[in-house]
């Protein structure tokens, strides 16, 4: 889903708007839906730029189309000749055989949305370059890890389960 003053569009809509952008050379900016990017992306806060690649390189939050139609924002883990790994950093699973051709678009910053205003971040910085390889060598315990955060953020939340 994209947000646009509080206007809620499907992402299937916006699509072929999209497509349509990034192959004329535009960015676009679109809103995060989902968890599957978290801790880097909020759900519903946090945007991103998007911008054409030819061929993303590893460590890239790519903007791509499954074979069954569903539009996903996910990082590149490895790169072969004509197909990607790639898993959402709140992903414990890797997605193989990605092709290549499925990518529309590679995320080029990423927008904090936060009560003291957006901050926009460029994917250049260093803070995300330690962040991208730490995060990536704790690919093995991403379980351990998510499991955990949750569990810390009922305690504090005061929630069970």
């Amino acid at each position: 889903m994209f947000f646009s003053n509080k206007i809620m569009y499907s992402i299937n809509d916006l699509a072929p708007y999209i497509a349509d952008e990034i192959s004329n050379g535009n960015k676009v900016r679109l809103t995060v839906t989902g968890n599957s990017m978290y801790p880097l992306l909020r759900n519903k806060r946090d945007a991103v730029t998007l911008e054409k690649t030819d061929m993303p390189k590893k460590y890239d939050i790519v903007f791509y189309r499954r074979p069954n139609g569903q539009y996903v924002l996910h990082r590149v883990l490895n790169v072969y000749k004509n197909h990607l790994i790639i898993a959402g950093d709140g992903e414990t699973e890797r997605e193989y055989a990605v092709p290549v051709s499925a990518v529309m678009a590679r995320v080029t910053s990423v927008i904090r949305r936060n009560s003291d205003g957006d901050r926009e971040y460029n994917l250049n910085e260093l803070w995300y370059k330690v962040y991208v390889r730490l995060w990536n060598f704790l690919f093995p315990l991403r379980h351990v890890i998510i499991w955990c955060r949750i569990k810390i953020g009922r305690l504090i939340n005061g929630k069970k389960g």
